[in-house]
């Protein structure tokens, strides 16, 4: 068994024990075993004895040193360990606030803006975006009628947090400016009329389910 007192094994307990015994049997000078004179076994062994009791100090002052410094790295690890759980609990609720204000005010603002673009506009995108070939420019304008109010309020807080429900919600702002930068359907690319038609149709039933 590796039992231990003060955080020292036991046997080397047993030595320290041992050595003043084994000092007072060598002591009894003449004897076969030992060689020189009792003066000079004393002075050896304790000197020797000394020695080791110096040491074993050292090590339970070392060994009590290191066991306060270990809990005092488990106490500041349980500590950040804590404040990070609280962090994360407030960042949640955070989170959670400005998701419901993203359903509340700005998915109003986005329906607002999308009841703006007209159905004949749409099926051009859709058309251009099949890549069609329209009949007509098919010329419309945009600009300055969509409204960024609510989105420029909180524009700088999104990239804040990973929410889906926030992330997505860029989404048809990007849309908008794309309508008032452009003038004309058949002027855009394919890949940017399929975006445009994409958004504004998945927008329009994401929010049509979250109004019912």
């Amino acid at each position: 068994m590796n039992k231990e007192f003060f955080g020292i094994p036991l046997k080397y307990w047993i030595a320290v024990i041992l050595i003043p015994i084994l000092i007072n049997v060598l002591a009894w000078i003449p004897n076969p075993i030992a060689i020189g004179d009792s003066e000079t076994w004393v002075s050896f062994f304790g000197s020797y004895a000394g020695g080791i009791a110096a040491a074993f100090i050292a090590l339970l002052i070392a060994k009590s040193q290191t066991d306060i410094a270990i809990k005092q790295l488990n106490h500041e690890r349980e500590q950040l360990e804590i404040k990070r759980l609280e962090d994360e609990t407030k960042k949640d609720k955070q989170e959670k606030v400005f998701a419901d204000l993203v359903l509340i005010y700005l998915y109003d603002e986005i329906q607002s803006n999308l009841e703006k673009i007209d159905p004949s506009t749409l099926s051009a995108f859709e058309e251009r975006g099949r890549d069609h070939k329209l009949n007509s420019t098919f010329v419309f304008s945009y600009k300055n009628r969509f409204n960024y109010d609510v989105f420029n309020d909180i524009k700088y807080d999104i990239p804040k947090y990973e929410n889906k429900i926030i992330i997505d919600a860029i989404t048809p702002y990007k849309v908008f400016k794309i309508l008032e930068k452009h003038e004309a359907v058949n002027k855009m690319s394919v890949e940017t009329s399929k975006f445009v038609f994409d958004t504004i149709s998945d927008w329009k039933k994401k929010l049509e389910n979250h109004i019912s």
